[in-house]
């Protein structure tokens, strides 16, 4: 049986090893936020900044807008079929920054989502998903979400895709 995982899956801080293990043996190129001093959106930004793929490269203030355009660019020059974003201590935000996780995981999600679309003009459609890595009782553990059957139509199989025509 294939596991499968949705677009968005919220996974225990706990097995960030083998979930990077796993992703890694299923061709993903992996991308990893680091969350362990993101508290808001103005946080966030920054470690975005550091570490994610964004073309044109992102100034000023917080501009969701703006992030998901330039993150979306960052993507399709990147040029890769399959993709993984683990952004890791994202408990941190559930205290005082929700309403940023919120945005954060929405801006997240529609990108995901448009490259994977060939009709966005992206020009090689890429599948991505997103990995919230954190403590407590909103993060499974991979064995109990490899357990489950998800019922989402926005799931993506993790092991090897059929090559795509350029």
């Amino acid at each position: 049986m294939t596991t499968r995982f949705p677009l968005l899956s919220c996974v225990c801080e706990a097995d960030l090893a083998g979930l990077r293990a796993l992703l890694d043996q299923a061709g993903f190129l992996l991308l990893e936020i680091d969350g362990a001093e993101v508290r808001d959106a103005r946080s966030f930004f920054a470690q975005a900044k550091r570490t994610l793929p964004l073309d044109p490269p992102l100034e000023g203030t917080v501009n969701w807008d703006a992030f998901s355009d330039s993150l979306w660019q960052g993507i399709d020059n990147l040029s890769t079929p399959r993709m993984a974003l683990l952004w890791t201590a994202v408990h941190n935000m559930l205290e005082r920054g929700l309403t940023d996780l919120l945005a954060a995981a929405d801006a997240l999600s529609s990108v995901a989502r448009s490259v994977r679309d060939p009709s966005s003009g992206i020009d090689r459609p890429t599948d991505v998903l997103l990995f919230f890595v954190g403590q407590g009782t909103n993060f499974r553990s991979l064995t109990a979400q490899d357990q489950d059957t998800l019922q989402s139509g926005d799931t993506l199989p993790i092991s090897p895709r059929e090559n795509r025509k350029a």
